[in-house]
């Protein structure tokens, strides 16, 4: 399923930041956040540009592993700010981010 490949892959980045405590946070979060990315996806399946979509995740995804692999820390950083936030008005924008966290596992 696409929710949990493209969660693994966030998974996988935050294990190889170096940052445990990031990494512990997500952990924690990480039912939450892949509640959230499975519910945006079976409600944007419908939507014909949806293969498009996840064309354009993965090159975003091939892109930061590029800008990482060369060491360009300052451009990965970019790249990953502009592609969470896109990612964030795709997964909020239709409604979830009103849900409470209870309402999401109902």
């Amino acid at each position: 399923m696409w929710s949990a490949g493209t969660q693994r892959f966030h998974d996988t980045l935050l294990e190889h930041a170096g940052n445990n405590t990031l990494a512990i946070q997500a952990g924690v979060l990480a039912e939450v956040v892949a509640m959230h990315v499975a519910i945006a996806v079976r409600s944007q399946m419908t939507d014909p540009d949806q293969k498009e979509q996840f064309r354009k995740t993965i090159k975003s995804y091939r892109k930061l592993v590029g800008l990482i692999e060369a060491r360009d820390g300052e451009g990965a950083e970019k790249h990953w700010k502009i592609h969470m936030e896109a990612a964030g008005q795709r997964i909020l924008g239709h409604g979830l981010g009103a849900k409470s966290v209870v309402d999401l596992f109902n």
